[in-house]
């Protein structure tokens, strides 16, 4: 299958806009432009991605059953974390 995204996603406060209740497409759930958070059967512990957010393909089902158009989502990395003197978990 062709990556969904093809840009780097800042740290940001961002809604849902889009969704698509579809296992074929990893059941995305977009934030801006072509930047979704969906399942991936390969979800690194770095970054890996061309702008999409990866979720592990059990969680992608359930992610988007209860996420809606709308809904917030705060986007960030370690080193949002670090700038902010936060550690992460």
């Amino acid at each position: 299958m062709p990556p969904l995204c093809k840009i780097r996603n800042p740290a940001s406060i961002q809604k849902i806009s889009k969704a698509r209740r579809s296992v074929k497409r990893n059941y995305p759930n977009y934030i801006y432009g072509g930047v979704a958070i969906h399942g991936n059967p390969s979800v690194p512990a770095f970054p890996a991605s061309h702008g999409c957010i990866r979720i592990p393909m059990f969680a992608s089902r359930e992610f988007s059953e209860i996420a809606t158009i709308g809904m917030v989502v705060i986007v960030y990395d370690s080193d949002t974390l670090a700038q902010a003197g936060a550690e992460p978990e």
